[in-house]
């Protein structure tokens, strides 16, 4: 996925667009004029560089929230100060110009790329974009906390968050969490696969 995306994203550079978003397999637009409604939200707020609507899924089939406007990323999503769940982006071209998803990484993929632009303002809209569907074979309904590498992912990724906003205490409390459970997660892997 993150390989696809990252192609996607080095042509869209030659191309003259504002804003650029993703939509997996897992993922329907609610309607044929939902991108016609998030760019009217889009042109209301002309220097936001980070849109973040709402989505439905198919476990709970509601909205995460109500709009909460300007929220920090790392404290008001990340860590769920003012958002909750999975969510729908569209991000400014101009800020994802050289930016790239790991191919290290297959779940969660989105979180640490996000990362990359928790410095510019973010505008939480809650319009419901995106109809998500969780796939049998899909990659988050399979265990994650079995795979060595996700969690090793997860710890790295606290520390990644971490090391940009060093004085937040909770990237730094889920950062030593995980190293601490990351023995009994160990045990789980090697003798409960």
């Amino acid at each position: 996925v993150n390989y696809s995306r990252n192609i996607g994203l080095s042509l869209l550079e030659n191309f003259n667009c504002d804003f650029i978003t993703f939509l997996d397999d897992d993922g329907y637009f609610v309607n044929n004029n939902i991108l016609e409604y998030a760019l009217n939200d889009i042109q209301e707020n002309p220097n936001t560089k980070w849109f973040i609507f709402d989505l439905v899924n198919e476990k709970d089939n509601l909205s995460n929230n109500e709009s909460c406007g300007k929220i920090d990323y790392i404290l008001d999503y990340l860590y769920g100060n003012k958002l909750n769940g999975d969510t729908h982006n569209f991000l400014s071209s101009e800020i994802t110009k050289n930016k790239r998803f790991s191919t290290f990484i297959k779940n969660g993929q989105e979180w640490t790329y996000w990362i990359k632009f928790s410095d510019y303002e973010t505008k939480h809209i809650g319009r419901k974009i995106q109809y998500h569907i969780y796939q049998d074979d899909g990659l988050t309904k399979k265990s994650q906390n079995r795979n060595l590498k996700l969690v090793l992912i997860n710890i790295y990724f606290h520390i990644m968050v971490f090391y940009k906003r060093p004085r937040c205490v909770k990237a730094l409390k889920k950062s030593i969490q995980n190293i601490l459970q990351l023995p009994f997660r160990l045990i789980k892997i090697i003798f409960f696969k």
